[in-house]
């Protein structure tokens, strides 16, 4: 049943639907997807989860693309903590018509000298053979498309955060609730 579940998630992850299909899609349902998702690919000994997750976060976009998003971002936390454990955050936000997003960990960080770089295509901190150095630039390329924005903020040995902001599908912040 379980290498049945896994299959299932894998192809439901893989499949992409069409660039151009944007519907109301529900943040904190798909960051949950995405967890589930991530576990198959990582390790998560030794680390703490924390959801805060805010009704009413829902963005207009492509629900596969922002899975994509959301997947690759929770892989790099989790890798950036598989040796000393740590703590991997997930929140919501909905706040003057924008949705934030915020994935952190307490993992190994990104030195300074190389955080203007992390979302060049080819460019990554992985050893050689363990990442080609294209997550973070479609993570980029995908939330630029939704009219999103991304920052990173990160200090060695202490952790980074991802923020995406992307406007609110549902200004009243009713609607799509997870």
């Amino acid at each position: 049943k379980r290498t049945s579940a896994i299959c299932r998630d894998l192809t439901r992850y893989s499949r992409r639907a069409s660039p151009h299909e944007d519907v109301l899609v529900p943040v904190n349902g798909k960051l949950d997807e995405a967890l589930k998702i991530a576990r198959y690919a990582s390790s998560y000994h030794n680390i703490e989860m924390i959801k805060l997750y805010q009704p009413g976060a829902t963005v207009k976009g492509n629900p596969d693309e922002l899975l994509h998003v959301l997947v690759n971002l929770i892989t790099n936390a989790v890798h950036a903590m598989e040796h000393a454990g740590g703590t991997l955050t997930l929140e919501t936000t909905v706040l003057d018509g924008q949705v934030g997003v915020r994935i952190s960990d307490t993992g190994c960080g990104i030195g300074p000298d190389k955080i203007s770089e992390i979302f060049e295509p080819f460019f990554t901190t992985k050893a050689p053979g363990k990442g080609t150095g294209l997550g973070l630039y479609n993570v980029k390329t995908i939330v630029d498309n939704m009219h999103g924005r991304i920052t990173v903020d990160s200090q060695i040995d202490k952790g980074t955060t991802f923020t995406l902001t992307f406007p609110n599908a549902e200004p009243d912040g009713q609607g799509c609730l997870s």
